[in-house]
């Protein structure tokens, strides 16, 4: 597989061999040629260590990967980069007063790290936070954002290594949770599995399908081979998708080839050869998924935190589905894990302290709604704290009771909700105006609101469509006394088109 960390396991004891240094080494990140990547230490124990790095080669990725296990406490972390017929291991581990520990060593055969006896190496101390911003800028310079200026490499190469929301630099410091390191590391793999994109073709597939094809497989099999690592990290023996990863591989030397019926003009015969895989591949990770979850201990009770440090309380826990009380006041319905659509959410220790009888009356009953799953597509608007009753994502607009533009909420269950402000604040003026503003009249909207009288908001200011609200608030009150998932109220829009003499 791709990923050739190893955790846990540090050499044994200090060698005789190893340089102390001072102070922490320069590291870069060189392209001294096209297609290839030079690592460089300096000063080393003969002045300058360079391991050449194939341009996205999986020692290039492990080296990646490294470093975010490092920046996200997965300590003690090794990572074998092989150069010429040697073996160069480097490795970190943390210090009880806030600094890691990190070495490089020079040996040879393929002795686990624990056992291998040094050439020679060296080894310094850094504290986690400074580290973690040089790391960051190292990896900065060579995969850079869809928003960053262009890389030091040509177009070429930039293209096809994008780390969209994953820079090192950016980690938080967080504290671990009481869990075992193998679960840890699973929980990372899939995280990496379902957010790293490893450069799918700026060219569309009309324009360029057999770029585009080899980009998408890249992708695939990347995809497949971190969630085989997670499942290793808990499971004893081999892991599934042998055989997807073969097929994968048979149609990447087709298309690389040029193989009869997948070249450039083929463009029907390389998507449906896709589509295949990509079912096949999808497939075999929900079912290492589905497998993996039980031995995760994820439960009501537990804490996470987002890429950027702000803390939850898991509330409730449903299959793949959760709930979390955050810290600025937020309540989100998540898959976890889950394809995606999942957020990056890290376990930690500390959360904050979740007191559902101290929720606003609204947030309570929001959280009613969303543990329940009244709404189809998990969405319960945040002002009002009534759910949405649209079956399809992309047909939710303003909510049916106070009129809240509930497409800034949709994507709770992704990246980040949109409701936030730009400081990250969850429950903003904005809102709070709004909530206020539902309380007395039952509608979020200012009063002096200019409206289209043709519009649908305008339809929803009307005063018979407000009289129906309240009846629909007073039925959707009573279900949540006896909640009947098969037995909801009679949705609004079919209210409103029988009240003006439309059909359903």
């Amino acid at each position: 597989m791709t990923f050739d960390l190893h955790y846990g396991a540090t050499p044994s004891a200090a060698s005789a061999l190893e340089l102390q240094l001072t102070a922490p080494p320069a590291l870069q990140l060189l392209y001294p040629e096209p297609d290839q990547i030079d690592f460089v230490v300096e000063p080393s124990w003969d002045d300058r260590t360079v391991v050449r790095l194939s341009d996205n080669g999986s020692l290039f990725f492990d080296l990646w990967f490294w470093s975010l296990a490092v920046a996200w406490g997965l300590l003690p972390v090794a990572v074998r980069l092989e150069q010429d017929t040697q073996t160069l291991w480097l490795w970190a581990q943390s210090e009880p007063d806030g600094h890691l520990r990190l070495g490089l060593m020079r040996a040879a055969g393929d002795e686990p790290i624990e056992q291998v006896q040094p050439q020679v190496g060296m080894c310094w101390r850094e504290r986690r936070n400074d580290l973690v911003r040089r790391l960051g800028a190292m990896w900065d310079s060579i995969l850079p954002s869809e928003a960053s200026e262009p890389a030091t490499a040509g177009k070429s190469q930039q293209a096809r290594r994008r780390r969209p929301g994953l820079s090192v630099a950016d980690v938080p410091a967080l504290e671990p949770p009481p869990w075992s390191l193998p679960a840890r590391v699973a929980w990372f793999y899939l995280l990496l599995a379902q957010h790293v994109r490893l450069g799918e073709s700026e060219g569309d597939f009309v324009r360029d399908p057999v770029r585009w094809t080899l980009s998408i497989l890249d992708q695939a099999s990347f995809t497949l081979d971190a969630t085989r690592a997670a499942w290793c990290q808990l499971h004893d023996g081999d892991p599934p998708g042998v055989e997807v990863e073969q097929r994968i591989q048979t149609l990447h030397e087709a298309v690389c080839t040029g193989a009869p019926g997948y070249g450039p003009s083929h463009e029907a015969e390389l998507l449906h050869a896709w589509m295949v895989i990509r079912r096949a591949c999808s497939t075999v990770e929900f079912d290492m998924i589905e497998a993996i979850r039980p031995r995760l201990p994820v439960a009501p009770g537990n804490h996470v935190a987002d890429a950027h440090g702000r803390r939850a309380t898991v509330v409730e826990v449903r299959g793949h589905h959760w709930l979390l009380a955050w810290e600025d006041g937020r309540l989100t319905h998540e898959t976890w894990l889950a394809g995606s659509s999942s957020n990056w959410r890290w376990p930690v220790a500390h959360g904050p302290r979740f007191d559902r009888a101290s929720l606003d009356p609204i947030d309570q009953r929001r959280l009613r709604f969303l543990a329940l799953g009244a709404s189809p597509v998990g969405i319960v608007c945040p002002v009002c704290g009534y759910p949405s009753t649209d079956d399809v994502e992309d047909e939710v607009q303003n909510c049916e009771v106070c009129g809240f533009e509930l497409h800034e909420a949709i994507d709770c269950r992704r990246a980040e909700d949109r409701t936030e402000s730009d400081d990250g604040q969850w429950l903003t003026p904005r809102i709070n105006e709004a909530r206020e503003r539902f309380r007395r009249t039952t509608w979020s909207g200012p009063e002096d609101e200019d409206l289209d009288p043709e519009s649908n908001r305008a339809q929803m200011r009307d005063p018979r469509y407000r009289a129906l609200v309240r009846d629909y608030m007073a039925e959707w009150d009573a279900w949540l006394v006896h909640p009947a998932p098969k037995r909801l109220p009679l949705e609004m829009w079919r209210r409103w088109s029988r009240l003006i003499g439309y059909p359903d």
